[in-house]
């Protein structure tokens, strides 16, 4: 997120950046930060009424706020799990049903960033897995409806491999393993691969190499990925046990 925020603000948008904490803004670029907790779904229009008033329509809308918890099912709890969904899933449904209407007028865009981990299904996060799968199939729906009314709104699906960034924790207690380290993808290359699909207008990119390897995988030899899965939970339960 803060890759993209830096990169778009760099190319003259103006950056509209809503977080827990405001954006550090070192580089003196055109961006407004709202600290706002998106897991209060139910506050979210009013902070989006307040955001038109202030601002006007927005031309992009990029869901990108996510948490994730490295954990089996059980482990995890109920509370985390429906947290989990609230931010990564709900919000993004919230915040496009309001915005949408204004994207279709000006002919913009709606970004979601989901995962391959919304494609395929690594264990040891379900509840960031339910909540990836369920905004690929909501980005998919919202692509199909557009289409079929000729809209001049868009959206771009983003389903990236690991990522280094904070949300995987690699290495660290409750995340994952520290060999997965060799085939992250660094935020500012995922970023620019974001950009470069925002300007083409495309439907649907999976940036990293990890990604587009774990999809095909899944796709030509569903039974190796279903063997690379367990052994990686078992080095997560190992782990886990010695950090015990």
């Amino acid at each position: 997120g803060s890759s993209l925020t830096k990169k778009l603000a760099a190319e003259g948008h103006h950056i509209i950046a809503v977080d827990l904490k405001a954006f550090k803004n070192s580089f003196h670029l055109k961006i407004s930060s709202y600290i706002f907790d998106l897991a209060k779904t139910a506050e979210i229009t009013g902070l989006c009424e307040t955001i038109l008033k202030e601002h006007g329509p927005i031309d992009i809308l990029i869901n990108n706020a996510g948490i994730a918890h490295i954990k089996g099912f059980l482990e995890e709890g109920l509370e985390r799990f429906n947290l989990a969904m609230k931010i990564n899933f709900e919000a993004a449904v919230v915040l496009s049903y309001f915005w949408l209407p204004h994207l279709e007028k000006n002919g913009g865009m709606l970004v979601n960033i989901a995962s391959i981990a919304g494609l395929v299904a690594p264990a040891c996060m379900s509840s960031y897995t339910s909540s990836k799968f369920a905004l690929v199939g909501f980005s998919r729906c919202l692509q199909g409806e557009l289409a079929a009314r000729s809209s001049q709104a868009s959206v771009l699906l983003v389903s990236p491999g690991f990522v280094e960034t904070p949300i995987m924790k690699i290495g660290q207690k409750d995340g994952l393993p520290d060999i997965l380290k060799y085939i992250t993808t660094s935020p500012d290359s995922c970023a620019l691969e974001i950009i470069a699909a925002i300007h083409k207008k495309k439907k649907f990119i999976t940036p990293g190499i990890s990604g587009k390897a774990m999809a095909m995988i899944n796709t030509v030899a569903p039974g190796l990925f279903n063997f690379i899965n367990i052994t990686m939970v078992k080095k997560l339960l190992l782990s886990d046990g010695d950090k015990k």
